[in-house]
C-alpha cells in the first residue's frame, strides 16, 4: 500500500504505546515519549540504549513517532539504532516496524536495521547504514554507500502485527 490508514495507525500505535516506543511531537513544547509504557526523554538521534529491549517476541517491536503538525516532508526523526539479525528462529529474530506519522526519517551512518519503515514523509539517509525490509515513504533522499535489501528470511519472519506476504516465486532479473 502506499499508505497506512486509520486502522493501520491504530493498531500500531497501540503496540507502541504498550510495548514499544511512542511519541507524540506537538507543534509547541516538548515532545512526550514511553518507552513499554514508562515516560522517557525525546533523543534527538535515537540510539540503541534509548529502544526498548527485544523480549520473548522480537517480531513485535514497534516504534511509532506522531507530529502533530507541520510538514510531513519537513518533520524528521534521526534513527541510528541497531535492530538487527534475521533469523528463522524467533527466539533470535530481532526486526523492528517504525512508523513516522505526518513525518519523515533518518537513518544515520552506522544504523543497521531489519523491518519495516513506514512514513508519511521522507525516507533518507547518508553514510554506511545496513537496511533489510521495506520502505514506504513519500520521497527518497540517498546518498553514500549502504546495503538494502529483502531476502527470503525477511519474508519468512515479516515484522509487525498487521503485515502479511505470501511468496509466489523468487527470479533473478539482472546477472
Amino acid at each position: 500500500p502506499d499508505e497506512l490508514d486509520e486502522a493501520d495507525h491504530r493498531a500500531l500505535k497501540q503496540a507502541a504505546q504498550s510495548g514499544g516506543l511512542y511519541c507524540r511531537i506537538p507543534t509547541s513544547g516538548a515532545p512526550t515519549c514511553t518507552k513499554l509504557g514508562v515516560s522517557v526523554p525525546w533523543a534527538s538521534v535515537w540510539q540503541d540504549g534509548d529502544i526498548p529491549p527485544l523480549g520473548t517476541d522480537p517480531r513485535s517491536f514497534i516504534a511509532y513517532f506522531e507530529f502533530a503538525g507541520g510538514s510531513a516532508l519537513s518533520n524528521l526523526v534521526k534513527w541510528k539504532a541497531e535492530v538487527w539479525g534475521c533469523n528463522n528462529d524467533p527466539n533470535i529474530n530481532k526486526s523492528a516496524v517504525i512508523v513516522v506519522r505526518n513525518g519523515g526519517l533518518s537513518l544515520e551512518n552506522g544504523a543497521m536495521i531489519n523491518g519495516a519503515l513506514l512514513l508519511d514523509g521522507e525516507f533518507k539517509y547518508a553514510g554506511t547504514v545496513t537496511f533489510n525490509g521495506t520502505i514506504i515513504a513519500k520521497s527518497f533522499t540517498v546518498s553514500g554507500n549502504s546495503t538494502f535489501s529483502i531476502d527470503p528470511c525477511w519474508v519468512q519472519n515479516m515484522p509487525g502485527p498487521f503485515l502479511e506476504i505470501t511468496p509466489q516465486h523468487w527470479a533473478e532479473i539482472d546477472r
